[in-house]
């Protein structure tokens, strides 16, 4: 906004869609020159924009997904995360990030496919990596991660932090959608009624309009 600068997908000169950035002031586009091309924005910060690389389409239903940076003049090009395809054991429409926390030098997010005849999401996993692409680490949805149950989790998820600890506020994927939250520095998991929203996003909440911001708890 500060720059009127506009970061987007759309179709190139050869019909092939591309990550572009728009002057506002002048209406001039750039396309970036990538050499893991993007598939979807995600998200821009402190003039670093983070997006999805392309991935083979099959390799996508079954779980893998690509999460690349690069600054907002086309320098430092990064692949931050490059997942196996063992999420699912079915095909279905590729894998996306549907909801993704900054919270200092870690990046969260969570990663899955929607699919069937409601487009429901099919649950996911929910991973933590540095802005460096280190300390790649899942949390929850994998037998590796904290969450012992191996089950798969939904799409949106809050991460609070305080001087003292981090909590991620999760669900899991059922139809009961319990919400549980997870102590990042001990790995203890309990259940709460904390109302679980992405950052940045409005929602009715006790007959108002909540947000949550910069990771708080309020």
């Amino acid at each position: 906004e500060e720059t009127g600068t506009l970061v987007c997908v759309f179709a190139d000169e050869e019909n092939t869609y591309q990550l572009h950035m728009l002057d506002g002031s002048t209406g001039e586009t750039k396309k970036y020159d990538l050499e893991v091309p993007c598939s979807e924005f995600l998200a821009l910060k402190d003039g670093v924009i983070y997006y999805s690389g392309e991935v083979e389409s099959e390799a996508s239903t079954l779980g893998e997904i690509k999460l690349c940076s690069v600054n907002l003049d086309g320098s430092n090009e990064q692949l931050l995360v490059h997942t196996d395809a063992d999420l699912y054991e079915f095909g279905d429409r590729g894998t996306v990030v549907p909801c993704m926390q900054f919270v200092g030098d870690t990046i969260y997010f969570s990663y899955g496919a929607y699919g069937g005849t409601g487009n429901y999401y099919q649950g996911g996993k929910i991973s933590k990596v540095e802005k460096d692409g280190s300390d790649f680490t899942v949390l929850l949805g994998d037998a590796k991660g904290i969450d012992i149950n191996n089950n798969l989790v939904d799409d949106i998820f809050y991460v609070a932090s305080d001087t003292e600890k981090e909590i991620l506020y999760y669900s899991q994927t059922s139809e009961n959608k319990k919400n549980f939250a997870l102590d990042l520095s001990t790995g203890e998991v309990n259940k709460t009624d904390f109302p679980i929203y992405a950052e940045g996003k409005p929602f009715e909440y006790e007959g108002g309009i909540s947000i949550y911001l910069n990771a708080s708890s309020k």
